[in-house]
């Protein structure tokens, strides 16, 4: 009887107050609509930035340097690095996620 009363004082507050219940639906992204997505990201990135930054930095003597891939390796794998630390999850379940790609990858 208690349950009864307290549905029913619900369905009288909900009137009384005219609050509409709104349903929303969870929408699921496609693959196309994820890889547009990831795509834009991408895009957005701007990895000169970074390169220019630890050059104009001085934190390298590029002249001590040879004339191959080793340094910008090296600078492009700390600006991923950085970068993947500002788009790391904060939510436990997002970052067992990114655990379960990368040993995928």
């Amino acid at each position: 009887m208690i349950w009864k009363n307290a549905e029913n004082m619900l369905q009288i507050l909900l009137a009384v107050c005219n609050i509409k219940c709104i349903t929303k639906t969870l929408e699921i992204m496609t693959e196309k609509q994820i890889k547009e997505k990831v795509q834009e990201m991408y895009n957005s990135i701007d990895i000169q930035w970074y390169v220019d930054k630890v050059l104009q930095s001085g934190c390298v003597n590029i002249d001590s340097w040879e004339d191959n891939d080793r340094l910008p390796k090296i600078i492009l794998a700390t600006a991923l690095k950085q970068m993947a630390f500002q788009y790391e999850p904060m939510d436990a379940t997002d970052k067992n996620t990114v655990s379960n790609i990368i040993l995928l990858l």
